[in-house]
Formats: C-alpha cells, sequence, structure tokens
C-alpha cells in the first residue's frame, strides 16, 4: 500500500519554529540594532555628549552619533567636567573641550584637575589653589585642601582638621569649623563639626538647621533626610519635620516616592510618610528608586532572589525571572536572564525590546547605556571589539 504524506503543515511548523529560534535565542543581529561608527578597542561615557574610543593605547572622541570628533591620539583622556577634561600625552597635561580643542597646557604644576566652568585646582607641593584656563590664580594655592560644594562656593582647609566656606573670589565666609560637607541644594550645605553631628548653613554662613544630627544629607524634592538617636525622617528647608519613623535608613525621594527600610520590612513611602507599596516586596537595588515610573524589586517571601519591575501602584511590569537587573540612563534597564542564556534590553514599561546571547561573548557587564532618556543607545562589547549601536 502506498502512502502520501502532506508536508506543508509540517513544514509550515518547522519554518515557525526556526523564525522564532533566529528572531528570539541567536545574537541580536543587524535587523535589530544599527552600529553608528566605527568598532574601537574601548568606548566609555561619562553622561555627555560626547565618548572617549581607544585604539590600541591612544585615545580620542566621538559623537552620540558615532562621528569621530578626535582621532586617537592621546594617551589618555579623563573624565568630562561639563564642557572641559584633561588630556595627557608623553606626560604633558592639557585641557580639552567636547570639539578636541586645547584650551590650555600645563607647563607648572604638578597635579591640575578640572574644577568648573573655566577653573583649574592645581598642585605646588602639598599645596593646591585654583586657576582660570589663561592662567590667572583667582584662589591662591595656599590650602591643604579644596572641595567644590556648588552653588560658587569651595570648603577650604590650610590644615588636616578643619575648613572652612569660601566664595570662588577667594573671599572667607566663616571659620575654620568643619570635619565634612556635602554640597548646595535649594541654597542649604549640610556641614559636620564632628563625625555625627551634621546641620544646615546658608551662602552666608549662618547656621539654619542645628548642628547636632547624627545624618542630615539632600533628600530630593526640596526634602532633607535626618537621623537623630534611634528616629529618622525628613524635614523642610525651614527645619520643619516633615515625616518621622522608625525606619533604619530612608533613600532619597523621586517621582513622588522613597525607599525606607526597617528591621524586618522595606517599603516605599510618600512625603507625608504614608506606606504605599508594602508587604508584597522586599526592594533590592540600593538604593531602590522609582525611575520613569518603574522600579526594581524582588518578592519578599520567594527565596529566589529572583528581579523583576513593578509600577508606582505595585502591579508587576516585568516578571520576576532575573538574577540582576541595572537601571540605565537612558530610562531602559539591563537584565540577565535566570536561563543564564540572555541578556535583555527592556523599557520602563517592562517590554523586552532586544535580547543577546552569552553566546555572543555578551552579558550583563558588556552592555552600558548612554545618551538622552527614551533613546535605546548602548555600548556593546564583542568578540570584534565594542560598538556603539542604536536598538530599533
Amino acid at each position: 500500500m502506498l502512502f502520501t504524506l502532506n508536508l506543508l503543515p509540517l513544514m509550515k511548523k518547522l519554518f515557525a519554529f526556526f523564525f522564532f529560534f533566529f528572531l528570539v535565542y541567536l545574537p541580536v543581529s543587524a535587523q535589530n540594532y544599527q552600529q553608528l561608527g566605527k568598532t574601537y578597542d574601548r568606548i566609555e561615557w561619562d553622561y555627555d555628549n560626547v565618548l572617549r574610543v581607544a585604539s590600541g593605547e591612544k585615545y580620542g572622541l566621538i559623537d552620540l552619533q558615532g562621528n569621530e570628533i578626535l582621532t586617537p591620539q592621546y594617551g589618555s583622556i579623563g573624565f568630562f567636567y561639563g564642557e572641559y577634561a584633561i588630556a595627557e600625552l608623553d606626560g604633558n597635561q592639557s585641557v580639552i573641550n567636547q570639539k578636541g580643542k586645547v584650551l590650555y597646557t600645563n607647563t607648572q604644576y604638578e597635579e591640575l584637575e578640572i574644577f568648573g566652568q573655566n577653573l583649574l585646582r592645581v598642585r605646588q607641593g602639598r599645596k593646591y589653589g585654583l586657576i582660570t584656563f589663561e592662567d590667572k590664580v583667582v584662589f591662591p594655592i595656599d590650602y591643604r585642601y579644596i572641595s567644590n560644594v556648588g552653588d560658587g562656593f569651595v570648603m577650604a582647609a590650610k590644615d588636616q582638621s578643619r575648613a572652612a566656606l569660601f566664595n570662588l573670589a577667594g573671599k572667607q565666609i566663616t571659620d575654620f569649623l568643619y570635619q565634612n560637607a556635602g554640597g548646595f541644594a535649594d541654597g542649604l550645605l549640610n556641614v559636620a563639626t564632628e563625625y555625627d553631628k551634621w546641620g544646615l548653613i546658608d551662602t552666608e554662613g549662618k547656621v539654619v538647621i542645628p548642628i547636632n544630627y547624627e545624618l542630615l544629607s539632600f533628600f530630593g524634592e526640596g526634602l532633607f533626610t535626618f537621623s537623630k538617636g534611634n528616629k529618622s525622617g525628613f524635614m523642610d528647608k525651614t527645619g520643619k519635620v516633615v515625616f518621622e519613623g522608625n525606619y533604619e535608613s530612608i533613600d532619597g525621594f523621586s517621582e513622588g516616592l522613597a525607599f525606607a527600610r526597617g528591621e524586618k520590612f522595606s517599603v516605599f513611602i510618600d512625603q507625608t510618610g504614608k506606606q504605599v507599596i508594602k508587604d508584597k516586596f522586599y526592594f533590592y537595588e540600593i538604593p531602590s528608586i522609582f525611575e520613569n515610573g518603574s522600579a526594581i524589586v524582588q518578592p519578599a517571601k520567594k527565596k529566589d532572589y529572583l528581579l523583576g519591575l513593578i509600577d508606582k501602584q505595585g502591579n508587576t511590569l516585568l516578571d520576576f525571572n532575573y538574577t540582576w537587573i541595572e537601571s540605565q540612563v537612558n530610562g531602559y534597564y539591563v537584565g540577565t536572564h535566570q536561563d543564564g542564556k540572555r541578556t535583555d534590553i527592556i523599557n520602563a514599561q517592562g517590554k523586552i525590546v532586544a535580547s543577546f546571547q552569552f553566546s555572543d561573548n555578551t552579558s550583563l557587564s558588556n552592555l552600558h547605556s548612554v545618551g538622552q532618556n527614551g533613546v535605546p543607545l548602548f555600548i556593546l562589547t564583542t568578540e570584534e571589539g565594542v560598538k556603539l549601536i542604536l536598538v530599533r
């Protein structure tokens, strides 16, 4: 007896299987991302509009479209501080801008650092001072320590124990009183006279919040976090306590919510101290904050330590299938799947927009985002080298 075999249904199933396999499980192909510019040995980014690239041991610059701004030629290029960075060539330091133009070349100082807009911190021997790009001294080279605290002010010390507040013209605002300081926020600076005695001063050096807190720092969204005794909470800039509770620590506000840790639980609270999301999750990321409406969390009662994403109501956006997730500056997440075979790029709504396979020498540490919020621009490390890619 002869049998006839209809292969069409089987062929359709095989086609569907291989299509799905190649689309999802093989390394991301050209149809999933576009390489911008050339492949380099290294590509580095520090939250600005340019990237440092290296060919061999020489560094240059490219823009966020992959266009080469500065051909690799320097032995090193430091982090950009605003528009400027320190570049070294044959032991000589120069200041360059984001177009690669040399603005200042060091010929006399032992150390050179970008300090602010058109300002450099320089060292001669054990003494520090500030100069302009035109080599004009604006802060005497006579201090053992100078730190930028923002809003046009510095903390400086002539010995190793106490610092005073100065403006950038060198005018002294306070006596040499402080062992530590943070940075100005809303016109106030958190300072410490001892390691556990913190308070707030204004731009005139006047004490606004008494210096008697164990911890006091800017909290975000107009508030400051404090700890005193067994109490912690947050206050406004006048010192009015908005909330006080028995939490071990409270992180800064983001999108109206802050992460609070207790001895046996962790919750998200609002600016009144109300527990908005509680009991359901242990919040894994340190600090765990909301970004673009989502946060990284781990279920409280599970012991597998897998991570996912939730929204501001506690609803699950991304299932808990990841051994690690990192938030990215461009509004995306990069996560290592529990199957150990792939790294996913995930948007703030929990949708997987691309997958990379470990078999392609790609892992969580090989993907780093760059650029603007909402633009899926990444640095991808492969066996061939390092690429700037735009995920489609």
